[in-house]
């Protein structure tokens, strides 16, 4: 007997004809039915649809029943495609009371997108509470076997699956229509994901747990990189009208991560990031209501924001609480990767820092920070810091009045140091000024800053403004800062107003320094581009009444008692290199202090300001002169115009075969005479040295 029925498509169509199969294998349902062969149009429901359902019961001659369900087309909401052909195969099912069960039924469908499947099934019918139960086994998908739960009941469905070592490659192309990264990065891995979906008349929420394994991830550039990089996933998906809320977690627990210049070592420092937020697919724009990043033992971080990771800018908005960040492993990982062409890129630190950013529009508008007992020391002794505290702020708006303050303990700088201070500022927009005076302590004087402004930092109209005195300074611990021949004195001045603008930085005032007695001050200083690769610095120096006797006594030069006075005017350096200059160095005029001068400093001078080196050591060395060790003089003075390279020489006043650079007094008479009238700039120089460290100078003239 064949029995045969066509029915409308009610929302349980597909219950009603397993239990119509059912019904008939019950003992004295329907004794004389060999045959049953039910069809079904179609089945629709919110988030999926089946069409061209049969449902076909054999009953064989030995008794044995052969259920086969077979579907033309189900079609799934979303990413997870379109099932044809499909096929079920169930022999012999077991009917006990209203539960109908099939353990061995075989599946076949083809999938839009995996292609042929192939797999076996159990399955479980209860008529009374019309519930249903799925397990699937031996379903191959992007290269590993899953684990297929489902099951439906009045109050819901559930389905899920998992898998065991999926490689992220294959991952990767069975994700592509949810989630798709650029071509030029590379993947591999492993992955073992469990996935549960839940829903009723439509998906209702969707788990993902997954263990990642050696992730290895590199881009093209170079910029992107990850080594082994273990990590564990917990998310939760809500479907939305217009996408997703969502809530996740992930713990990275090993391996290591390089994002340019950043490269976190996870092993040393596990990294927990927790989001919790919605994805508008509307507007292509996910929402953080909230998020936290926490690195053991370096920062921890929360916020909240918008984000439009496909639009020109990433960032619509972003607020960062940074709740901590603890020295030395914040500078190690975030801070250190970007001063590797710096003085700062070898640090060993201390502190903490919290504060607060925000951004709008991929620009920052504010920025706060707490700093707390901040340290470092530059392992080479360049540079330390101790005990810096206190609270920055900076506001993107030029008119913003927040202020900041922030105080140390002590400072050193390439060898200068100095003890405890503050600084009262305002940063706001490019600008940054100085609320109040401040005086930084230098060795045993320092510098009393009454002004400091800057504009437009960063921009080719940055211009400063700086005044500024300089309390008396001993030079002692300044010539053993920059490895100078240790001399007595003081450094001293006022700098009324230095001025930044046009990449030319310009002192207004004289730099005052007491040395050996005299007196040396700087002045008309004017530096162009002092950023730049090229820089050029101008000035005047004027010498007064300097003591000879400590002078020529700290630079081994020979001793010379007397005065000296004169200057170094038009001076022009390039790339810190004097290029040009108008000095004379001479006795000052009514000079009434003794005058005497060693064979030393006779045959230094003479070799230096272009005299016959050679036959003054000659003279001094034969005849009744050598039994003199220092001779009187009347004046000396040696005088150099630099062009292309080359001094123009003079001296005090002219001799008959050159110029007097010293002229004798008394008996025995010597004098010194320059006939040189151009010396070679790098001579001259190599030539000082030697003078100054006891070497043998040499002579090479110009003409």
């Amino acid at each position: 007997m064949l029995l045969r029925s066509t029915l409308p498509a009610p929302r349980r169509a597909a219950w009603l004809a397993v239990a119509s199969c059912a019904a008939a294998l019950l003992p004295g349902s329907v004794p004389a039915v060999d045959s049953i062969d039910l069809s079904v149009r179609n089945v629709r429901a919110a988030d999926w649809s089946a069409s061209g359902i049969s449902v076909d019961m054999e009953l064989d001659a030995q008794g044995r029943t052969t259920a086969r369900v077979a579907v033309e087309k189900v079609q799934f909401a979303g990413p997870l495609g379109e099932l044809r052909k499909v096929e079920v195969v169930c022999p012999a099912p077991i009917v006990l009371e209203s539960i109908v069960t099939c353990r061995n039924a075989r599946v076949r469908a083809t999938h839009s997108r995996f292609g042929r499947l192939v797999f076996a099934a159990t399955a479980s019918f209860d008529r009374m509470r019309q519930s249903l139960a799925v397990e699937a086994r031996g379903l191959r998908i992007a290269g590993q076997q899953w684990r297929i739960s489902a099951s439906w009941r009045e109050q819901g469905w559930r389905v899920s699956a998992s898998a065991d070592g999926l490689r992220v490659a294959e991952l990767r192309k069975l994700a592509a229509p949810v989630m798709s990264l650029p071509a030029d990065i590379e993947m591999d891995g492993t992955v073992s994901p469990q996935v549960t979906l839940t829903g009723r008349d439509s998906l209702r929420a969707i788990s993902i747990a997954a263990n990642v394994r050696e992730l290895s991830l590199n881009n093209s550039d170079g910029t992107l990189a990850t080594d082994k990089l273990a990590l564990t996933i917990d998310a939760h998906l809500t479907p939305t009208r217009r996408g997703y809320d969502f809530s996740s977690h992930l713990a990275f627990s090993g391996g290591q991560a390089y994002r340019d210049p950043i490269f976190i070592d996870v092993a040393r420092a596990p990294v927990a990031v927790d989001l919790d937020g919605s994805w508008d697919s509307a507007d292509q724009r996910l929402r953080l209501v909230r998020y936290t990043l926490d690195q053991a033992g370096v920062l921890r971080v929360t916020g909240s924001g918008e984000l439009t990771p496909f639009a020109d800018t990433a960032i619509a908005s972003l607020q960062v609480e940074l709740e901590q960040a603890i020295f030395p492993g914040f500078y190690t990982t975030y801070l250190q990767p970007y001063l590797v062409n710096t003085e700062f890129k070898d640090l060993a630190t201390q502190g903490k820092v919290r504060g607060a950013a925000q951004i709008r529009s991929g620009s920052p508008v504010s920025l706060d920070a707490e700093l707390d007992a901040i340290g470092f020391d530059d392992p080479v002794g360049h540079m330390a810091m101790h005990g810096l505290a206190g609270h920055v702020s900076w506001r993107a708006d030029p008119q913003s009045q927040v202020a900041s303050r922030v105080a140390w303990l002590d400072s050193k700088a390439y060898g200068f140091a100095g003890g405890a201070s503050s600084l009262s500022f305002l940063a706001a927009g490019r600008a940054f000024r100085m609320l109040e005076p401040a005086r930084l302590p230098v060795f045993d004087g320092g510098v009393g800053i009454a002004e400091l402004e800057v504009r437009d930092a960063g921009l080719p109209t940055m211009s400063v403004s700086f005044d500024a005195a300089i309390e008396p300074i001993s030079m002692r611990p300044i010539c053993q800062a920059l490895g100078w021949p240790e001399f007595s004195g003081t450094v001293a001045g006022r700098i009324p107003h230095l001025t930044y603008k046009d990449k030319l930085l310009t002192l207004d005032g004289d730099l005052e320094a007491r040395v050996f007695g005299g007196r040396v001050v700087v002045g008309k200083l004017r530096l162009q581009d002092p950023l730049g690769v090229w820089p050029r610095m101008f000035g005047d120096i004027d010498v007064e009444n300097l003591d000879l006797q400590s002078v020529t006594g700290t630079f081994s030069f020979g001793e010379i008692t007397g005065r000296l006075s004169g200057y170094v005017h038009g001076l022009e350096l390039f790339a810190w290199q004097p290029v040009a200059f108008d000095a004379m160095l001479a006795t000052p005029p009514g000079d009434k202090s003794e005058h005497r001068i060693s064979q030393r400093a006779i045959s230094n001078i003479s070799a230096i300001g272009g005299g016959s080196g050679g036959g003054t050591m000659a003279t001094l060395s034969s005849g009744f002169l050598r039994f003199f060790e220092k001779f009187k003089y009347d004046r000396l003075g040696l005088a150099c115009k630099l062009e292309n390279e080359v001094c123009l020489m003079r001296g005090i006043a002219p001799a008959r075969n050159g110029y007097y650079i010293v002229k004798g007094s008394g008996l025995p008479r010597i004098d010194v005479v320059g006939s040189a009238g151009r010396i070679n700039w790098p001579q001259l120089v190599a030539n000082l040295k030697a003078a100054t460290t006891a070497g043998r100078p040499t002579v090479e003239s110009g003409d």
